[in-house]
C-alpha cells in the first residue's frame, strides 16, 4: 500500500550523538524528545496492526516489528527518531520565525492526515489513522499543521516568482508530458570487448557529416546503431526509436529522468528535429534527435509543484545545517555526516523491547510537548 505517504517529505537525515543523553532520545538545540514519549510513539505505532502491515508492504521501508516477539528492528527504530527529530527542526524554525499554527489549521490538518492515511483504491475501508490512540493522532495532525505552516511561511517569504522561473527552466525534464526522440549509438569496440572511445568517436563524426549532408536518419540507425539489442533489434530495429510510457509510445517525463545523465541533458536541451553533436555516455557516442517534445506550461498546478519543491529543499537543507546541534542517545543510532546522502545508520546489537517501565500511559510525544525553539 505504497499509496500511505510519508508525512515530511524530505531527504532522509541520521542520528547524531556522543555519548549517553539520559532521559531524552535527542536533543535538536533546545528542543527535547524524551525517551519515554519516543518510546511511547513506538508502542503506538505497533498497536495499530493495520498501519504496521501497510507500512511493511511499502518498497524499500524497514519492517516494524523485531525476529523475537515484543520488539522492534532497529532500523525501524532509527528511522523513526530521525522523522521525529526532522519534525523537531521543523518545530524550532516554526518558532523562530514566529508562525507556529494556530487551532484552525491544526483542524485543517486533521482531514489531510486522515486522506493521507487512506487507501485511495480502497477508501471504504477507512483511513488507519483511526487505528491510533486519539493522543498519537493529535501527534500527528500537529507535525502535519507545523510541516505546512513552515510550507505557508516558507513560500511567502522566500519563494519569489523569479526563483520558481528560474527552477521550472533549470528543470525542464521534469515538466515533459511527451518526448520523442531517436538516437544512433556508435560503440566500436576493442579486442577485450570493451568501448573503444576514441575509435567510436571518429565513427560518430562520420555517421553526423552523412547526417549533415541529408542522410535518412532512420536508415542510418538500422545500419549502424549498436542499440540493436532485445526483441526487435532495440531502437536500431525502429529507426533509432526510444519507446516509452506515453500514450503514443514515445516517453513521458519519468521515461525522460531515467535515461543516463549525459544523454538526458543533451536531449533537453535539444532543439526540435536538429541532430545533436556527438554525446559521450558509457555505452560509446550517441547521435541524438528529438523530433517533437510537449512541456506542460508553468501554469498553476506547475507552480504550486515548484512550491513544494524547493520547499523540501529548503526543510532538508534546515534539517542538514542542525546536524551539529542534534544530540542522541547512542541506543537510538548515531549521526553519519559524511554520508552521501545523510543515512540511518541503527546501532548493534539486540533488539529494542516493545514495551518498557519507561512508557508512561499517556503519549506526549514531539510536536505536541517540545519545548525550546
Amino acid at each position: 500500500m505504497r499509496r500511505l505517504l510519508i508525512l515530511l517529505a524530505v531527504a532522509g537525515v541520521a542520528l547524531s550523538g556522543c555519548g549517553s543523553v539520559q532521559a531524552d532520545a535527542a536533543r535538536v538545540g533546545g528542543v527535547s524528545i524524551s525517551r519515554a514519549s519516543f518510546n511511547a510513539e513506538l508502542r503506538d505505532i505497533a498497536a495499530n496492526k493495520g498501519y504496521v502491515q501497510a507500512f511493511d508492504q511499502q518498497q524499500g521501508a524497514p519492517a516494524i516489528e523485531g525476529a523475537a516477539p515484543g520488539t522492534f528492528n532497529q532500523a525501524f527504530v532509527a528511522y523513526q527518531l530521525t522523522r521525529a527529530i526532522d519534525y523537531a527542526v521543523v518545530h524550532g524554525e516554526l518558532a523562530r520565525r514566529n508562525a507556529l499554527p494556530d487551532s484552525a489549521a491544526v483542524d485543517l490538518a486533521r482531514t489531510e492526515v486522515t486522506q493521507q492515511y487512506t487507501d485511495s483504491q480502497n477508501p471504504t475501508q477507512g483511513s488507519l489513522l483511526t487505528g491510533f490512540p486519539a493522543g498519537y493522532q493529535r501527534v500527528l495532525v500537529e507535525r502535519r499543521a507545523e510541516l505546512d505552516a513552515l510550507e505557508a511561511s516558507y513560500t511567502k517569504t522566500d519563494i519569489t516568482s523569479q526563483a520558481i522561473s528560474q527552477y521550472y527552466n533549470a528543470n525542464q525534464i521534469q515538466f515533459v508530458t511527451e518526448l520523442c526522440v531517436r538516437h544512433i549509438l556508435l560503440a566500436v569496440k576493442d579486442a577485450a570487448g570493451n568501448v573503444d572511445a576514441p575509435a567510436s568517436k571518429t565513427k560518430a563524426d562520420q555517421v553526423k557529416a552523412q547526417l549533415d549532408q541529408g542522410a535518412d536518419f532512420a536508415q542510418l540507425a538500422k545500419a549502424d546503431s549498436q542499440d540493436n539489442q532485445g526483441t526487435g533489434g532495440g531502437s536500431a530495429g525502429k529507426g533509432g526509436q526510444l519507446t516509452g510510457s506515453a500514450a503514443d509510445g514515445c516517453l513521458n517525463s519519468q521515461d525522460a529522468q531515467s535515461l543516463v545523465a549525459p544523454f538526458a541533458q543533451a536531449m533537453i536541451a535539444l532543439p526540435v528535429n536538429q541532430v545533436s553533436a556527438p554525446v559521450q555516455t558509457q555505452f560509446g557516442y550517441h547521435l541524438i534527435e528529438v523530433t517533437s517534445r510537449t512541456v506542460a506550461p508553468l501554469d498553476q498546478s506547475v507552480t504550486q509543484a515548484i512550491d513544494q519543491q524547493l520547499t523540501q529543499t529548503y526543510v532538508g537543507t534546515l534539517i542538514q545545517q542542525a546536524g551539529t546541534k542534534i544530540k542522541v542517545d547512542p541506543q537510538f543510532g548515531h549521526y553519519d555526516a559524511t554520508a552521501n546522502p545523510p543515512a540511518v545508520v541503527p546501532p548493534p546489537g539486540p533488539q529494542l523491547p516493545a514495551s518498557t517501565g519507561q512508557v508512561p500511559s499517556a503519549s506526549t510525544l514531539p510536536g505536541s510537548t517540545t519545548t525550546g525553539g
